[in-house]
């Protein structure tokens, strides 16, 4: 029998792995489920990457200024630097991927690295980053 290489997905680490939600839950996904015999499984939370803790309060994405920005309304924070020196990290560590599954706002968080995401996923599409 043919064995064949596991695809390499990135994946929100809430989905599955770890209850780092900023709720302190674990997101169940029967899709992640699914595919785990079949694929090489490479969870990230950006959140936790940047230091905030669990629980933790909401981070949103807000537009100031005519620009993006990450911040955590309670506190006042603007984690727009942190996310993104973190989101150029990650992806330069990343040696390859072939595809992501990721919480509907942590694709949001990689924002300004379209470029690199396109490097890795071809398919990727400019909607998710568009300003």
């Amino acid at each position: 029998m043919r064995t064949f290489p596991k695809p390499i997905v990135v994946t929100s680490r809430c989905f599955e792995w770890d209850a780092c939600r900023y709720n302190g839950l674990m997101i169940p996904n029967n899709f992640v489920q699914a595919l785990e015999p079949w694929v090489e499984f490479r969870p990230v939370c950006p959140e936790l990457e940047i230091g905030l803790g669990v629980p933790r309060d909401p981070v949103r994405i807000v537009r100031k200024g005519g620009e993006r920005k990450l911040v955590q309304p309670a506190t006042g924070r603007d984690l727009t630097r942190l996310m993104s020196e973190f989101s150029a990290r990650f992806l330069d560590t990343l040696s390859e991927a072939d595809g992501f599954i990721l919480k509907s706002l942590a694709l949001k968080y990689l924002f300004n690295i379209y470029d690199k995401l396109r490097q890795f996923y071809p398919a990727f599409s400019p909607f998710f980053t568009s300003k």
